[in-house]
């Protein structure tokens, strides 16, 4: 089954030396790509947290409402630093790993968004 195009997805990290990334998932509600998620769980990735609860999608730059629910996920890899954060030379593994399976379900360019603690909060 197809990915839905309102599925968005950003690579996310904190500014700084940490190497982490985590993979931020936008779907549809009843559209989640189930396939991908399967295929990031089996290459190692985890969910950081349970899914945040259902809310509207907004167009993301006019901010008007675009009629339908998305839910939220986040996955990431755990390192063998403290905190599991990556090493370097997990990054230059886990970074082309995720974008390979990434292009197997048609995400061929994933934007990377380097967070502030604003941001974060």
């Amino acid at each position: 089954m197809a990915t839905d195009p309102r599925t968005t997805l950003t690579f996310a990290k904190r500014q700084g030396p940490d190497k982490t990334h985590w993979l931020e998932i936008e779907a549809p509600t009843g559209a989640e790509p189930a396939a991908l998620y399967a295929d990031l769980r089996a290459a190692g990735w985890v969910e950081r947290h349970p899914a945040a609860p259902a809310h509207m999608a907004y167009d993301d730059r006019t901010f008007k409402p675009l009629g339908y629910q998305v839910v939220e996920r986040q996955f990431t890899k755990k390192g063998s630093q403290m905190f599991t954060m990556w090493t370097d030379a997990e990054a230059r593994i886990f970074m082309p790993q995720a974008r390979a399976i990434l292009k197997r379900h048609g995400f061929e360019r994933v934007p990377v968004w380097n967070k502030t603690l604003q941001d974060m909060l």
